[in-house]
């Protein structure tokens, strides 16, 4: 990190990486929501102040002559091709009670959006004037757009809080809002699916070789099966163990789970001329290898520390690099295979902490971005496998229900539909958001605050 174009390189890669997720996340909303009819305002990467942005979506305003008119500009003022911003004030049914059209404006202003004032939903719409028929403004709306600061994206929908808006989010069934809000973490979730077939039908180069027991702890599982030094572990939960990494893999996907684990105890032979009758001659020790046999055991949750969950000290003996070939065939089942194992070991991950091994290791921007230079020196697998983890992360992350999450929105659908159709007052629900959203912001600050002051010290999260 002293090194500053590596900074800038390191900078760079996560803010594409994390980018990439956070618009594969955004794509689900935007392609759910079109799907069930929901007119999306804006899709945009990235947050404001907006670069450029694409006008391809239409929406038809109807000035009503009854409509009071805010203290801006009358239909005389406006040409087509003129960029504005439409103020619309409904009542609680949804009769049109005060406009204001404000045009010309300046495009990369703050995004307008869906507000409540005393119980009141205020509709903006922005966008570039097509025609003008009458006391009807036909816009052509923002859809794609591109802003200065590149982290993030968003996607901005038609009445995400007002069932009164044509084509609002919130006036689909609950069933539907569900999805698309749900769809942005599936999409994450599907996204490591697919990077794990990519990884299983790549040529890979390993490091292989027989895994050998060094020392066994007292009192451990592995001394209670009878584990001892000098055993070699050929085979954990029916799966081959061909390096330490692939027998402690195995491990934490079995935690608390009685596990099979097939065994070979190699036997020492002494070889050499003894004398009878002639001088005795050298004494060589050999090992030949045995009948394997099965173990069984439980690795524990919160092992001693410096025992791990088994009780073993291992490592690889007559590791070789070894090349194999991809096969699509065999990619596919295994990267889904691989995608439940994920998910198996964030749910173990979780139980360990509550079974008292230790606490959970928390990372913001900072972190992740000096864990991503970290696995990006240790090649390209393992930053594919970085991003899936990341991805994975990010999808069960938002569908936590805490407020300002797609989780926490996704909870008041389940209120609505658990109360019979009554929704929590609009207003009720943004302030919770916008609370929740306060706080979030306040954990991030401090998380990435421990990150700079362990970066300072020349520590790693990984440490």
């Amino acid at each position: 990190m002293e090194d500053p174009f590596g900074l800038v390189v390191t900078i760079v890669r996560f803010v594409l990486l994390l980018t990439v997720l956070i618009m594969i996340h955004e794509a689900g909303h935007f392609f759910s929501a079109r799907a069930f009819g929901v007119k999306v305002l804006e899709f945009g990467w990235g947050f404001p102040p907006r670069a450029f942005g694409l006008y391809t979506g239409r929406t038809r305003i109807a000035i009503s002559p009854n409509a009071r008119l805010w203290d801006v500009h009358g239909l005389d003022h406006l040409r087509p091709g003129m960029k504005v911003r439409v103020h619309s004030i409904s009542d609680a049914t949804g009769a049109l009670t005060a406009l204001a059209i404000e045009g010309p404006y300046d495009s990369r202003a703050r995004d307008a959006r869906v507000v409540t004032t005393d119980g009141k939903e205020v509709l903006v719409h922005e966008g570039k004037i097509r025609e003008i028929d009458g006391d009807t403004l036909v816009l052509a709306d923002m859809v794609y757009s591109i802003n200065w600061l590149p982290i993030g994206g968003f996607v901005r929908m038609a009445g995400e809080n007002n069932p009164n808006v044509p084509w609002s989010l919130a006036s689909k069934s609950p069933l539907k809002r569900f999805t698309v809000l749900a769809a942005g973490s599936a999409m994450n979730l599907a996204l490591p699916v697919l990077l794990f077939i990519f990884l299983f039908a790549a040529p890979e180069e390993r490091y292989e070789g027989r895994v050998l027991v060094m020392a066994v702890a007292q009192e451990s599982p592995a001394e209670r099966a009878g584990l001892q030094g000098g055993d070699i572990i050929l085979e954990a939960d029916g799966h081959r163990v061909y390096n330490t990494e692939t027998l402690r893999y195995r491990i934490l996907l079995n935690l608390g789970n009685e596990t099979e684990f097939l065994v070979m105890r190699p036997e020492r032979l002494i070889t050499g001329s003894f004398g009878f009758g002639a001088d005795s001659g050298p004494v060589d020790s050999a090992v030949r290898d045995t009948e394997p046999f099965s173990v069984t055991l439980a690795p524990r949750w919160a092992p001693p520390e410096g025992e791990g969950n088994v009780g073993v000290q291992i490592r690889t003996i007559e590791g070789r690099v070894v090349s194999h070939s991809g096969n699509i065939l065999t990619a596919i089942p295994n990267g889904f295979v691989r995608m439940w194992e994920m998910l198996a070991l964030f749910k173990n991950e979780i139980l360990s902490w509550f079974a008292g091994s230790g606490g959970p290791q928390l990372a913001g921007p900072v972190g992740i971005a000096q864990v991503s230079e970290e696995v990006a020196e240790a090649g390209w697998r393992p930053l594919i496998i970085f991003a899936a983890l990341l991805s994975l992360n990010l999808g069960i992350l938002n569908l936590l229900p805490l407020p300002a999450l797609d989780g926490g929105r996704i909870v008041f659908v389940g209120l609505e539909w658990v109360r019979g159709g009554k929704r929590v007052p609009p207003e009720r629900e943004g302030l919770v958001h916008a609370l929740g959203f306060a706080f979030l912001i306040g954990v991030i600050v401090i998380i990435t605050f421990y990150d700079l002051s362990r970066i300072i010290q020349g520590n790693s999260i990984a440490n």
